[in-house]
């Protein structure tokens, strides 16, 4: 009901809240959470950009709150493999942050994986 119903340029942090609450719980309870989502992919990429919005203004939000929306772009960051994630998690991070790091931390972390 949440998913379909969004509207994420008129919707408000409360409803966009609900929606990682559920997405949340359905990785708690280790249901697929991602088929409302898959089901009509076209608002996630704003609903994306409302979240990590959110999380920036975390003067605004009490601790449970911003737990909520981390734990959220955690399952998000966890599930790369679903195109309609990938697509936004792609805008954020890429290849070039590795640029960033010392070349020893960078050869260091080449080494793990």
């Amino acid at each position: 009901f949440l998913w379909p119903n969004l509207n994420p340029d008129q919707c408000s942090p409360y409803h966009v809240m609900s929606v990682c609450v559920m997405v949340n719980e359905k990785f708690r309870e280790r249901v697929q959470p991602w088929d409302a989502i898959n089901a009509n992919p076209e608002h996630f990429g704003k609903f994306f950009s409302r979240v990590m919005h959110l999380c920036l203004e975390g003067d605004e939000l009490s601790i449970k709150e911003q737990t909520i929306l981390i734990m959220f772009l955690d399952h998000c960051f966890n599930s790369l493999e679903l195109d309609v994630i990938r697509s936004q998690i792609q805008k954020i991070v890429g290849l070039t942050i590795w640029t960033n790091l010392t070349p020893e931390r960078r050869e260091y972390e080449f080494e793990k994986t």
